[in-house]
């Protein structure tokens, strides 16, 4: 394909090509922390997406240059809700093909109070602490806005129930 680059800002790359129509979205690896409180369970959040929908989620974004992704999940989870995991343990990792991206997701444990950053486009309302069946059951009901979120709360399920990892 003869690919014309239409927009790069080191985050996110658009490529279009004529002949065959086409269109590719390129856009950088990302973190997601799911915390842990004391008693298990998980922190998930109600947030305002760019778009002005409201989506339940947990703490994460993309990976800034010089992280790797546990830095930058902890990051994510101090910025968003004020708490820093001391603690991370990757269980899965989703990559994409539309977008072309990855993210990889981590369980946060023993939270310590940090710095929560009130960015102006990121709105959150709410933190729950939930357990981790009412948690899958939201991934089963279609309540999580990240169809990647879902993948990895089905391996969580599946290492849960295999005994391999634990909480």
């Amino acid at each position: 394909m003869n690919w014309q680059e239409i927009y790069d800002d080191g985050t996110v790359r658009l490529r279009i090509s004529k002949n065959p129509p086409a269109w590719d979205v390129w856009a950088r690896p990302a973190a997601t922390c799911l915390p842990v409180d004391d008693n298990g369970n998980l922190l998930v959040i109600h947030e305002q997406k760019a778009n002005g929908h409201w989506v339940w989620s947990f703490p994460g974004g993309m990976i800034e240059d010089g992280e790797d992704a546990s830095t930058a999940a902890a990051r994510e989870c101090e910025e968003e809700i004020g708490l820093k995991p001391t603690r991370l343990e990757e269980f899965a990792e989703v990559k994409t093909g539309f977008p072309d991206t990855s993210v990889t997701f981590l369980l946060g444990f023993d939270l310590i109070p940090g710095q929560k950053v009130d960015w102006e486009e990121e709105k959150i309302d709410e933190v729950r602490a939930l357990p981790i069946a009412d948690v899958l059951r939201m991934a089963e009901d279609g309540e999580f806005g990240d169809p990647r979120l879902v993948v990895a709360l089905l391996k969580l399920k599946k290492m849960i129930a295999s005994k391999s990892i634990q909480f």
